[in-house]
């Protein structure tokens, strides 16, 4: 019989299936697995970590971005003691070609990719801690940069964004300047060369990142830094033109390390989130419109967070969050319940002293792995997600969950199989608030549907 599903139905089953695929040699058609149903709020994930890649330098800072206009997502790693960006371009199945460096400024740190140029490609600007500036490396279009330009960005400057602050149509930077405690606006003034940068004051100290959004729904890009010792974040509403007023204070929980901006709870609003590195947890504060926050939300993590990210890492349509912790070389993952809060952190391996995460589909298969730097070992390594898309097929009379064959797409099992591997009772779908996706009733008896694999759990 077919399994109806009830109308509080709204969520993804998520099954460990048997898939043959070349990638995963685990299992056979005549695998027995037990089907995992779980909410997205608690759906795990896995990740599968290549060899790492020997960049010869002190990755401070990742980017990715398709920098060859191939379609697919190179990366770009900045160095802070030889004093360059590294690029390395994607093979289009997530492998990477040599690097290959470009100068960048005394002690570079913190990079962006954006078109400054508005030649159609993605240019980079990279901050110099010890020279106060701001290389600019105009693409040549084919993934290749000219010499970099550079120019005033204020006092050691760490992190760096970029996005169109005066609304003129080309893209503009501002910098963090870590020990001035003042970000640095260099408005771009058409081509790629930018006019000297102005300072504003944050309201604190330490201000190791810069990120920009809209974060009073007035249209313009404002901006907001961490202040690090302060435990708070600075924010400062643009006036609409490239000006910014004073900053305003946001309680973020001590030791405040790391900013990024998102929209965690998709209601359209920037949301904000902090790494706190000595506490050791995430904060969120969850925008309520108007420039005003809700109060801070705090999640354990491991052992000093230093970078967080956010992206899409169970494929639900929200985004999780994804921190690199250098204290315990590892990476927590914390899956977003669809509301901006967050379920239990999971933790991947990603080796000692990790610094900098970034996030794309390297290997072009729909989800998205994670790129961690490993700068004392001078490697960066790429955590490729094993939630991969397939077909499955069950059966039994759904009145309980317990283990049941698979196989194959185009080897489908028979009922008789289905029994002789103790496949009665399979699934159980009462009250579960699932959906399956692309469910359909091949044979009296069977449930088809569309699950993802998670080889590491077989």
């Amino acid at each position: 019989m077919r399994h109806p599903l009830s109308t509080e139905s709204v969520r993804t089953i998520r099954a460990v299936i048997c898939f043959l695929k070349a990638r995963f040699l685990r299992c056979s058609n005549s695998a027995l697995v037990v089907l995992v149903l779980a909410h997205t709020s608690t759906a795990q994930v896995c990740f599968d970590a290549d060899p790492p890649i020997n960049v010869g330098l002190y990755a401070l800072d990742l980017l990715s971005a398709d920098l060859d206009g191939d379609g697919d997502t190179d990366l770009v790693a900045t160095d802070q003691l030889v004093h360059v960006v590294s690029v390395l371009l994607n093979q289009g199945d997530g492998t990477f070609a040599p690097h290959v460096q470009y100068a960048a400024g005394l002690y570079a740190s913190g990079t962006t990719g954006a078109d400054l140029d508005a030649d159609g490609d993605t240019d980079l600007a990279v901050v110099s801690f010890s020279a106060g500036t701001v290389s600019v490396l105009l693409n040549q279009g084919n993934g290749t940069f000219g010499t970099d330009v550079q120019y005033g960005g204020g006092q050691f400057p760490t992190g760096i964004t970029s996005a169109d602050f005066d609304g003129d149509g080309d893209i503009d930077v501002a910098t963090s300047n870590q020990f001035s405690g003042t970000v640095s606006v260099l408005l771009n003034q058409g081509q790629g060369s930018f006019a000297p940068h102005v300072q504003y004051a944050t309201a604190g100290v330490f201000p190791y990142s810069v990120t920009s959004a809209d974060l009073d729904g007035d249209g313009d890009l404002d901006l907001a830094a961490p202040n690090n010792l302060m435990g708070s974040v600075s924010v400062l509403l643009n006036h609409g033109n490239g000006t910014f007023a004073a900053p305003l204070t946001l309680n973020m929980g001590p030791d405040v390390f790391y900013l990024i901006s998102a929209d965690l709870n998709a209601d359209g609003r920037p949301d904000l989130v902090t790494a706190n590195d000595v506490s050791d947890y995430v904060t969120v504060r969850l925008n309520q419109g108007g420039g005003a926050f809700a109060p801070k939300v705090t999640y354990p993590v491991a052992q000093d967070p230093q970078y967080v990210v956010a992206t899409d890492l169970d494929e639900d349509g929200d985004l999780d969050l994804a921190v690199d912790n250098v204290g315990s070389g590892s990476v927590s993952l914390l899956m977003n319940r669809g509301d901006g809060t967050f379920a239990p952190h999971q933790e991947i391996a990603a080796g000692t002293a990790t610094l900098p995460v970034t996030h794309a589909d390297f290997d072009g298969d729909g989800d998205r792995e994670l790129v961690v730097a490993n700068p004392g070992a001078q490697t960066i390594t790429v955590h490729r997600n094993c939630l991969e898309q397939g077909i499955g097929y069950c059966f039994g009379d759904g009145s309980l969950l317990t283990s049941c064959p698979c196989a194959s797409p185009d080897a489908v099992p028979t009922p008789a199989a289905a029994t002789a591997h103790g496949c009665a009772n399979s699934l159980n779908f009462a009250g579960a608030g699932l959906v399956a996706v692309g469910e359909v009733a091949p044979a009296p008896g069977t449930l088809l549907f569309r699950a993802r694999i998670a080889p590491n759990y077989l």
